[in-house]
């Protein structure tokens, strides 16, 4: 089995995202939806799937709630820009914008503010200081640039997520090598309303560490990423409390024999964080999604894999209005594809599965960023290769059991066929060096622009 590696676009969460190739196998057998047209005379849908995109290569990487829709994020072509790309809540364009210069540039995280506006941060290499500088943007609701700024040194930098604060502040969760105690550290920055940064601390040992992901809670701040520096060598999950204020409370990990990835953060009810990412088994062959709730004094509530023969990964979460939390990622176990889009909603007090879906076609798909709103619905985006001409920006609007109605042309495996079992990660508590970043923000220079994608609808219904 070649962990990191079989396939041009995959990666490690050491280098850009949570995508990882295994030999293909068996599947079992899923139901295909009633491909049957669609009448124009059919209402607004309330669940859909729909893919965006060109000949190139088109990723989506977040997305966040608005009003009316969500705002979704990501990358096109190549070289690429950043996209975004505002959808109604029947996924409908209500514009779609491309950002970018004569370099890489991209988005990673996205929030609707306060003021209705957006704020969304990425990574540049049009004009940077090094390699990759961090980037963050504030937009108004229709998409007009307000201000933007970029942060980095002569190494690889870059914002995994971003949050607005209780006292209107943004907050991104970042990684670097331009600064820190190791190859690479995890990054904290806020910023105020006009993007000038408040303070910025650098969190690592001696390897490398990196955070993916930020959630504030009435007990502080709480960071989930993944770190090299202690045991044998391999990664394991990385949790940080901190105040407001960024000093550390407290910082664990947890690991075992084979790599263990932290890539998602949410807020619990009653207090505490869900923090879900992936692990690799014992043998070293397979993926299985991981998924911990942790209570704010850091004592495991309960912690479980999910996953089969193939490999699974966990990517982002929601908490859904019924206080389910709701996953999504990559599943080899369902399906039919070389990857499919998974969800899983689960009971919030034990990590037992509720339902369980995967979304694809024969070719591989992938779920990054996943959002619920207050009346149900659950949003995800991605990318997919089955529908368009190439890789494109793939959405999907389900209802809050996870499902798409007909008709539809998404092959929908439905069966709850993961295995799910406790998992054993040993935690522990360990001690990261915080160092103070000096590095202002400066103004960049991306261009903004409206551009046009074409639309393929999979599925629509009333």
């Amino acid at each position: 089995f070649a962990l990191y590696g079989c396939s041009s676009d995959s990666a490690s969460p050491e280098d850009t995202g949570p995508d990882i190739a295994l030999s293909d196998g068996g599947r079992p057998e899923r139901t295909t939806a009633d491909s049957t047209t669609r009448p124009d005379t059919l209402a607004k849908p309330t669940t859909w799937a729909k893919s965006f995109g060109g000949p190139g290569v088109d990723i989506a990487h977040a997305l966040a709630l608005t009003d009316d829709g969500v705002l979704v994020v990501g990358q096109s072509g190549d070289p690429k820009d950043a996209w975004l790309l505002r959808l109604d809540s029947a996924g409908e364009i209500l514009w779609q914008k491309r950002l970018g210069g004569e370099g890489h540039d991209q988005l990673r995280a996205v929030v609707q503010t306060q003021d209705k506006g957006f704020i969304v941060a990425g990574q540049t290499s049009s004009k940077s200081a090094g390699g990759d500088d961090l980037l963050i943007v504030k937009l108004d609701a229709s998409g007009a640039l307000q201000w933007q700024k970029r942060v980095g040194g002569k190494g690889l930098d870059w914002a995994s997520e971003i949050i607005e604060t209780s006292k209107g502040r943004y907050l991104i969760s970042a990684e670097t090598s331009s600064w820190g105690a190791g190859e690479r550290d995890g990054w904290l920055l806020e910023l105020d309303d006009q993007g000038t940064i408040l303070w910025q601390s650098t969190y690592g040992s001696t390897a490398m560490d990196a955070f993916r992901g930020v959630r504030e809670t009435s007990a502080g701040l709480f960071a989930v990423g993944f770190s090299k520096s202690f045991g044998t060598g391999k990664a394991d999950i990385w949790i940080a409390r901190l105040t407001t204020s960024g000093e550390q409370t407290w910082d664990r990990i947890l690991g075992g024999d084979q790599h263990d990835y932290g890539l998602a953060v949410e807020v619990a009810p009653n207090g505490g964080i869900f923090a879900a990412g992936w692990n690799v088994d014992k043998l070293g062959e397979a993926t299985r999604t991981w998924v911990a709730r942790v209570k704010s004094d850091g004592e495991l509530v309960w912690q479980r894999t999910y996953g089969a023969l193939e490999g699974d990964q966990g990517d982002a979460l929601a908490v859904l209005s019924s206080g389910e939390l709701a996953l999504t990622g990559t599943t080899w176990t369902q399906g039919e594809g070389g990857k499919d889009v998974s969800l899983l909603v689960l009971d919030p007090s034990s990590g037992n599965v509720k339902t369980q879906h995967a979304f694809g076609g024969t070719a591989w798909d992938w779920g990054h960023g996943l959002v619920a709103d207050p009346r149900g619905a659950i949003y995800i985006a991605g990318r997919s290769h089955n529908y368009g001409d190439a890789i494109d920006l793939w959405v999907l609007k389900t209802d809050a059991q996870g499902g798409i109605s007909k008709p539809c042309a998404v092959d929908i495996f439905n069966s709850a066929t993961a295995t799910t079992k406790d998992s054993t990660l040993a935690a522990k508590t360990v001690t990261m060096q915080r160092s103070a970043v000096t590095q202002a923000a400066v103004d960049a220079a991306l261009t903004i622009s409206d551009t046009t994608h074409p639309t393929l609808t999979q599925c629509a219904a009333r």
